[in-house]
């Protein structure tokens, strides 16, 4: 895959470096991970790569950011549970937070914005100010999100207020069975720490 210039060392010092100060100690390639008493909190940077390049008008070097959180006390049909040391890729957190873009870059071949995805230049050229962007909106989007998601009681306010099947938590219709489940979840969790 066709490197962009430099774009790894502003990830690194942009992104990275910063997510760590926040507690995202353990991490691979392009996820890091953050353990907590109840769960871990996962963010994950993926560049659309060259395929996906191709299709959007854009360059390998692009990338999306996608924050993730796995709750031991959360909906029971997730079947993956960590053993010790182990970390849940983004598909296997229950919740996930697509982060948006505020660059208001343009795709050239649907003439729309590009909400969620920053778009390299194949110099590098852009890099800093897009790796700024993607970090300033997890700093004050994803990362507050994370936290607040901890709270069942949280948690139970968002499922009775989602009225679509769709969002980032992704709760299903009003009756969904996926909405139903987190709703037992969370009053299973509430009644155990009452006691």
């Amino acid at each position: 895959m066709p490197t962009i210039p430099g774009l790894k060392a502003v990830l690194k010092r942009e992104f990275w470096d910063p997510l760590r100060e926040q507690g995202f100690t353990d991490g691979k390639v392009r996820t890091r991970w953050r353990r907590w008493s109840e769960g871990i909190d996962a963010v994950e940077v993926r560049r659309v790569g060259t395929r996906f390049a191709g299709m959007i008008d854009s360059t390998p070097g692009s990338f999306s950011v996608t924050a993730g959180l796995w709750l031991r006390w959360g909906d029971s049909s997730t079947t993956w549970v960590p053993s010790e040391g182990e970390f849940p890729e983004l598909p296997d957190c229950q919740l996930r937070f697509c982060v948006g873009n505020t660059l208001r870059q343009r795709l050239p071949r649907f003439r729309q914005d590009s909400s969620t995805i920053w778009l390299v230049s194949q110099d590098g050229s852009n890099a800093v100010e897009c790796v700024q962007d993607a970090w300033r909106q997890v700093a004050e989007h994803a990362l507050p999100w994370l936290e607040k998601m901890r709270d069942p009681e949280y948690v139970r306010w968002q499922i009775s207020q989602r009225e679509l099947d769709i969002g980032p938590a992704g709760w299903g219709g009003p009756e969904s069975p996926s909405r139903r489940r987190w709703r037992e979840a969370v009053e299973r969790r509430l009644s155990e720490k009452k006691k």
